[in-house]
């Protein structure tokens, strides 16, 4: 299809990329490729004359052409050259202009909002084969939990009971609940920080263990397998105090696939730790459950800690119609202090009249008289809990994270071909009543940036305004503009490190101090010591290319004159070699291998960006830089998606010897230069999969430059994959020796060495909450104020609100702290 300038208009090095040209008005392109980003913006691929490499008109970014004054668009279509299918052959097809596409034509379903109803019937656990958080506590505290067990030693108590050790600072007690001195109790076990720290660290590795049995019981007999299913749900399973949860699902149930499974199960530990770290900040006197989420064996476990409740304790649950937190002030000031800190704002629903099971909460009118009206500040389906430890628990938290604008985007995106898009439906769609908990969420970080608070429920019918949505649109314009251009600015070496926050170091080659600046690490240490700033680094790899260019041409003149290659004929200097700057006695890494610091990964989030947006960044970056910082980022996204690729080889893999054959066949397709076999491994699957992953690659790029080491290294850490030191050194001989025989080098005998894989060990991945532990120790005097303004009034709740079978044992140390005032 061709496409006219209507007037002056950029030219751009991808969708949401740098601008690399202008063209004048009246030219015509030849489409090549259409294409909808993540932001609802529509793109044309057009080919340049100079070399033929594709550029990108964009028909959705008018604030940034030229000729603001004009209106209307600034292409129109020329002529429609595509064949018309059988399906439109019954009317006339003229050429269109992407607003006219209808929305199926566009690729996704028009934008829509989450029906409350089925969101309440999920959140109290009424959808069938999908669990709820209470229904899952309510029946293993009461089926597994013994009551002749030391339920002091349980996960969950000993997490809460550390958490406020730290946050709530406890040192003015005298006494804790078995009348030790908090002294001695620190000299025993140290100080709350390194308790907390120690507990993390035990229940990380009880995870990575629960990950190992469970791969482990798919292979044994039923009879024989250690952890215990759950009686209706067959993705629930209960070890060692610990309920697991399956993230797996088909294309027919419920969520939609197994992609859609794994999104929910990260969304809903992301929401969780955004509530712990809440809850940390607020100093609110709630409690969160201890969670992980764990990859192993091409599966996603949730695990989580049993609180001690059950669903009759429920005190707070406006989805529910509860009105216990209008009539206890002390829940509403907690709730508020906890929102606050989220940055998120409060909103008006109508809570309706309860008929059986088809309460609803609908919209947010205060006349109506048919129900009650009420304001919250957390989303609609949360609730808390009294437990039986005398702790107000929040529970059905998955969705504290506000889901991404625009919201019927969520589905990966790929490059539409200009010929008539057939009707078809789009795999990977949940039904409607689930299509939030797998949707992309925001950021923590661009959440707590935000100038204004954010309406948690602003994609639920009926609980938000035409203000919510605003201001979430108004992130997502951040994102597309400010956000992706700070992350590429700072990779492309032209804005310095705002986010995250960066430790001092020194150049070990010119000695200039580091400060917020990238930098690269040169040496292997394990004290990781030895780093280089981004000017001694590109200053000898532009060198590098500027000889390599010399040597090229030198090289073809003599191939010209017809005279043999030599090295003699013309000197090498390699300046590209850091060995120089270490100065700990630790190996040096190879010259394409420089780790970067911070990561990809950790530079994306601290700005408040997810990784799908890689694709983005990558054709945002300058392009002068692009030869030097790009690898990094390619690196990146094709360790992600081949991390894809393995979990999906090795959850078919039936035995630990076919787990490491399905390995090390995986690793000789993604590392051999060449073959039939290698060339289908990434045109057919991960290419595609890079797609899928980074909706911005839309295009192939080259993979001639990506580092063997530091795509090992960050394949491993994102699979778990660990090889042998001596399989390791020849697969990086094997680079070193790629990159002799580009330059011409003659190569050694040791490095001709054949390369082996060999596997060390395939670990379980773990996320733990991660919580700021320097910024809350730097905060006790405010926490002890805001935590005494309500210690007495919750002391008075409980004497009201304390559940059936509670526990003295269980209780916080600040109420035990009461209660010996009280008493003495």
């Amino acid at each position: 299809m061709f496409w006219k300038a209507s007037r002056p208009t950029l030219l751009y090095a991808g969708p949401l990329g740098e601008v690399v040209g202008e063209v004048d008005a009246g030219t015509v392109i030849l489409e090549r490729g259409r294409y909808r980003d993540p932001f609802n913006g529509w793109w044309l691929s057009t080919a340049t004359v100079e070399d033929g490499t594709l550029a990108w008109v964009s028909f959705d970014r008018l604030s940034r052409e030229p000729n603001l004054g004009e209106v209307g668009p600034a292409w129109l279509p020329v002529k429609d050259d595509r064949p018309v299918s059988s399906e439109l052959q019954s009317s006339t097809r003229g050429p269109q202009s992407v607003e006219d596409l209808s929305c199926e034509e566009r690729g996704g379903a028009c934008e829509d909002s989450v029906d409350i109803a089925e969101l309440m019937r999920l959140a109290m656990g009424q959808v069938e084969s999908v669990w709820s958080d209470v229904e899952l506590i309510d029946y293993y505290w009461d089926a597994l939990v013994v009551p002749n067990d030391d339920i002091t030693q349980h996960w969950n108590h000993r997490y809460q009971e550390a958490v406020e050790a730290f946050l709530y600072d406890p040192s003015d007690m005298k006494f804790c609940r078995k009348s030790i001195l908090l002294v001695e109790l620190e000299e025993k076990w140290g100080s709350p920080r390194d308790r907390l720290e120690r507990l993390l660290l035990e229940f990380h590795e009880a995870v990575e263990n629960i990950a190992v049995e469970f791969v482990r019981d798919t292979q044994r007999p039923l009879e024989s397998r250690c952890l215990r299913q759950h009686p209706t749900h067959i993705n629930v399973f209960y070890y060692e105090d610990l309920c697991i949860r399956v993230c797996t699902d088909t294309s027919e149930s419920y969520y939609g696939g197994e992609a859609n499974a794994h999104k929910a199960g990260k969304n809903t530990f992301r929401s969780y730790e955004y509530l712990s770290l809440g809850v940390a900040l607020s100093n609110c006197l709630l409690s969160v459950s201890l969670h992980a989420l764990a990859d192993f064996g091409g599966y996603r476990l949730l695990v989580s800690a049993i609180p001690p409740l059950t669903s009759t304790d429920c005190v707070y649950a406006p989805l529910q119609g509860s009105t216990c937190a209008e009539s206890v002030e002390l829940l509403s000031t907690l709730s508020k202090r906890l929102a606050t800190s989220l940055n998120l704002s409060s909103h008006g629903v109508q809570i309706q009249a309860q008929h059986g099971n088809d309460s609803v909460v609908s919209t947010n009118v205060p006349q109506l008289n048919s129900g009650i009206y009420t304001s919250i500040v957390l989303p609609v389906d949360i609730a808390l809990y009294a437990g039986k430890d005398r702790r107000l628990y929040l529970l059905n938290g998955s969705n504290v994270l506000p889901c991404s604008a625009p919201f019927s985007l969520f589905e990966s995106r790929e490059v539409i071909s200009s010929s008539p898009l057939s009707k078809k439906s789009h795999p990977g769609c949940a039904a409607s009543g689930l299509r939030h908990v797998a949707a992309p969420r925001l950021r923590a970080e661009l959440l707590l940036r935000c100038p204004h608070p954010i309406n948690p429920d602003w994609f639920v019918e009926g609980a938000h305004t035409e203000q919510d949505v605003e201001r979430l649109r108004e992130l997502s314009d951040f994102v597309q503009t400010d956000g992706l251009t700070t992350v590429a600015g700072i990779l492309g070496l032209m804005l310095p490190v705002g986010f995250p926050s960066l430790p001092l170091r020194e150049c070990r080659l010119c000695g200039g101090g580091l400060g917020n600046e990238l930098r690269f690490l040169v040496c292997r240490h394990e004290d990781r010591c030895c780093y280089i700033c981004t000017h001694c680094y590109t200053a000898r790899m532009f060198a590098r290319l500027d000889n390599l260019n010399k040597r090229k041409e030198a090289l073809a003149s003599l191939s010209r004159k017809g005279k043999h290659r030599h090295r003699s004929l013309y000197p090498i200097v390699d300046p590209v070699n850091f060995t120089d700057a270490v100065r700990c006695g630790g190996a040096a890494r190879g010259a394409d291998a420089l780790e970067l610091e911070p990561s990809i990964a950790s530079l994306m989030h601290a700005n408040g960006l997810n990784l799908r947006y890689l694709g983005f960044v990558y054709h945002r970056l300058p392009q002068a830089f692009r030869p030097v910082m790009g690898p990094y980022l390619e690196v990146e996204m094709v360790s992600r998606a081949a991390k894809k690729l393995l979990s999906a080889r090795l959850r078919k893999a039936l035995t630990p010897q076919s787990a490491h054959a399905v390995v090390e066949e995986f690793f000789i397709m993604l590392l051999s230069p060449n073959g039939d076999s290698v060339e289908r491994f990434w045109n057919e699957e991960l290419g595609p999969q890079i797609g899928r992953l980074f909706p911005g690659v839309v295009s192939p790029f080259s993979t001639a430059s990506l580092s063997i080491e530091l795509l090992l290294e960050r394949l491993g850490q994102l699979s778990g994959v660990v090889f042998s030191k001596e399989s390791l050194a020849s697969l990086f001989r094997l680079c070193s020796t790629e990159a002799e025989k580009s330059e011409g080098e003659v190569v050694s005998p040791i490095s001709q060495a054949k390369p082996f894989i060999e596997l060390k060990a395939i670990n379980p991945c773990v996320k733990v909450y991660r919580l700021p532990m320097q910024r809350l120790s730097e905060d006790r005097e405010k926490a002890r104020a805001a935590i005494s303004s309500v210690l007495e009034r919750l002391l008075v709740f409980w004497i009201g609100y304390t559940p059936n079978g509670s526990d003295e044992r269980l209780q916080p140390n600040y109420l035990t702290k009461l209660d010996l005032d009280y008493t003495g």
